[in-house]
């Protein structure tokens, strides 16, 4: 029994060092890509968001998946590539978007280099893709988070009364469903695209590259239900102050929609009223947390996640046993709980 537990535990670690091999060939790939033709102080700019750090979860998702259909690790490398650029793109797009200062406790790309210098970055970043072998296969989930990030914006209760497409969609209510709907397209869908380029990596049948993109869009809305409680009670240490969710006036965070929920009378309307006040500051956004805090939305939400953690892992039933399938249950289980 003890060697048999072992020999586990040395299957588990020789599978965590191949995949911590594999994510640097994935940085020296990523680089590469955004390095590619350009001078070297454009080079310096495209590079600075990745060099920011970051948790590289979605090319772990990808050779994860690899590994777990019984492939090997080479053969996905430029697929995590890609997906974690794209992932890169959609940060740059959504910090000028929603004016976002810092992240990962540095300053964002265009808080360092300016609007229009980031908005061009953006634009190699697109090229960047383009000459990936996947990039056919990045068009799919990057028209769906466009969509999930449209939908978050016209879920904004205040700001941007400039532009008349999102004054005249605004959505003034929601539901978990539409909360759910929003967020597969948003984050989910890196998340499955992630989990299916790695099994399309390993030449998996359509039935696993099915289950594990069903893994994927599930994992998707437990992290991001993750946020949305890290955003109200993580704070500093996770790279961003604490309520910007309250301060942007978001209705598409699940804890602002169950408190709305529950809270009645003057209470609600006044919660109502800092989302939708056009600058909050920050004893507004202090008051709000209170509010949300007199509610059950913290536990609400933190069981929400659970469900579709649960579900993720319930779709991995169809793979072997093996390190990496028990790495990508473990990863459910830690998304979720690092709030806590």
């Amino acid at each position: 029994m003890t060697l048999m537990r072992h020999s586990k535990i040395s299957r588990r670690d020789s599978a965590a060092t191949e995949i911590r091999a594999a994510l640097r060939s994935v940085e020296r790939e990523m680089r590469s890509l955004l390095k590619q033709g350009l001078s070297p102080d454009l080079q310096r700019v495209v590079l600075y968001p990745v060099l920011t750090g970051g948790k590289r979860l979605r090319p772990r998702l990808v050779l994860l998946s690899c590994k777990a259909c019984g492939g090997k690790l080479s053969s996905a490398i430029s697929s995590a590539a890609a997906v974690e650029l794209l992932h890169e793109y959609s940060l740059l797009v959504d910090d000028i978007i929603d004016h976002s200062d810092k992240r990962r406790n540095a300053p964002t790309l265009w808080k360092k280099y300016g609007t229009s210098i980031a908005e061009c970055a953006g634009v190699l970043y697109a090229a960047a893709l383009m000459a990936s072998p996947v990039s056919q296969k990045l068009s799919r989930a990057f028209k769906e988070l466009v969509e999930g990030e449209v939908a978050d914006i016209l879920l904004e209760q205040a700001g941007r009364e400039e532009e008349s497409y999102v004054k005249g969609k605004r959505e003034k209510k929601a539901t978990r469903g539409d909360y759910e709907r929003m967020v597969v397209k948003k984050t989910g869908a890196l998340f499955r695209l992630a989990c299916e380029l790695g099994a399309e990596a390993a030449r998996a049948p359509s039935s696993i590259r099915n289950a594990l993109g069903e893994y994927g869009a599930q994992l998707g809305i437990a992290f991001q239900v993750a946020d949305d409680l890290l955003d109200i009670y993580g704070g500093k240490e996770f790279g961003k102050p604490k309520g910007q969710d309250i301060a942007a006036g978001k209705l598409g965070n699940i804890l602002v929609l169950f408190a709305l929920e529950e809270l009645r009378g003057q209470k609600r309307k006044e919660l109502l009223g800092i989302l939708r006040k056009p600058k909050c500051s920050s004893r507004d956004t202090a008051r709000g947390i209170a509010l949300l805090k007199e509610t059950g939305a913290k536990e609400r939400a933190f069981a929400m996640g659970q469900e579709h953690a649960e579900k993720a892992q319930e779709a991995l039933g169809k793979l072997p046993e093996s390190a990496a399938r028990s790495e990508l249950v473990s990863l459910a289980d830690s998304g979720l709980h690092r709030n806590k």
